[in-house]
Parts: structure tokens; sequence; C-alpha cells
């Protein structure tokens, strides 16, 4: 296997091992949400539901950079528009049709384990931490992934 530690192509949180039929769900993301969100992003809830026009009342989402504030609930795995078109991303600018900007699915599995690229800095993951928990603080890499 290739050692991917000084390989620099982030990709989010990649579900591993099997997923339950039930593991992910429909959120809404509302207007111009505050980072551009991404397929393997993790997403915390808002609070608050949103009634949006293909799938009525749904609870919305948001992700947010340099830690949680609300309750992390899982992992995009897809990103659609407000028309239900598959996107590859939501930008901050979208203001979809003025209530939300699109929909998410979230792998919210709270048994789903995931494979995470560590970024170096700090202390880097040894073998002994393999296995272990550990906290997750989002840091906005860019625009393109």
């Amino acid at each position: 296997m290739a050692d991917m530690s000084t390989v620099d192509a982030r990709f989010g949180l990649i579900p591993w091992g099997p997923m339950k039929d039930d593991s992910c769900h429909y959120y809404a993301i509302e207007t111009e949400p505050d980072v551009d969100l991404f397929h393997g992003d993790p997403a915390e809830t808002e609070g608050t539901a949103v009634t949006t026009p293909h799938m009525g009342p749904l609870q919305s989402i948001e992700v947010k950079v340099g830690g949680a504030e609300g309750s992390l609930v899982g992992v995009i795995m897809a990103l659609f528009d407000e028309d239900m078109c598959p996107v590859t991303y939501i930008a901050t600018t979208d203001a979809g049709n003025g209530t939300i900007a699109g929909y998410a699915l979230v792998c919210d599995d709270p048994f789903q384990r995931y494979i995470v690229q560590e970024d170096g800095v700090g202390s880097s993951i040894v073998a002994a931490d393999f296995g272990l928990s550990g906290d997750l603080v989002l840091t906005h890499g860019g625009d393109t992934t």
C-alpha cells in the first residue's frame, strides 16, 4: 500500500466497513451557508426544521469551521440543489429558492466508522492511536474539495 502521509489529496471522511440500509437520511441546507459544503464534510444540526418543496419538513444542517457548535450528526454523502439535482458542492453564495440552498444526504448512523486523513499539524497519529476515539475539528481547506 502506498504511503499517504505525504500526499495532500483531501477527501473528507469516507465511510469504512458495512453501511446499514437506514444509515443515511436527507437534511435541508439553508440558504447561503457559512462555508462551502462538500461530500465528506462533517455535518451538525442547526436546531431548526425547514419546510422544503420536495420533502416537506426536514431538519437543517450546517458545517462549522473550527469546531462544532451544535450536535454533530454525521457526514455528507451526497449533495443536491433546491430542485433535487445532484451537485458537487454548495457554495456560501447559494441562495437556492430563498428558503433552502439544497439538500444533503447524510450518513447519520452513530456506529459508522470513517477513514480520515490527518493533516500532520501538531502531533501526528501513530500506530498506537489506531482504533481510538478522537475530537473532530474542521478547518477550511479551500474550495476545490
